[in-house]
């Protein structure tokens, strides 16, 4: 539920990434139904939307993104600690992702984690 209220923010990072590969307007329609997915609460469908875009483009960070927060809203089993996992080898792979510190720090808040997490969104806030 938290993540619900940080959506504007992310959404307002995820244009601040540099040019990305073209992507086909099918697959950003797919990713905008996930979103929609998300927007209705349908963290299950959510999370296979994304599952599937996150393989088929495994280098577009913004579904992978994606991935992570349906994963996150999800809330099943291990769902957490995938999340996790998933954002620790993106973080590895570009520690100056603003969007990849934000739900890094996010996670790391909602787990106790807080400071741990107020380095990611310190480095945000100066980011932006």
């Amino acid at each position: 539920m938290k993540l619900i209220l940080f959506i504007p923010l992310l959404l307002s990072l995820l244009g601040c990434q540099p040019n990305q590969p073209a992507i086909s307007d099918t697959a950003w329609a797919k990713n905008n139904q996930g979103v929609g997915q998300m927007g209705k609460f349908d963290y299950d469908a959510a999370y296979q939307t994304f599952a599937e875009l996150h393989h088929d483009y495994p280098k577009q960070r913004t579904f992978h993104h994606n991935w992570v927060i349906a994963t996150l809203n999800r809330q099943k089993a291990d769902d957490e600690s995938n999340a996790l996992e998933a954002l620790k080898g993106l973080f590895e792979q570009d520690n100056n992702d603003p969007v990849t510190r934000y739900l890094m720090g996010l996670l790391q808040f909602n787990q106790g984690d807080c400071s741990q997490a107020i380095g990611h969104f310190r480095w945000v806030a100066e980011y932006d």
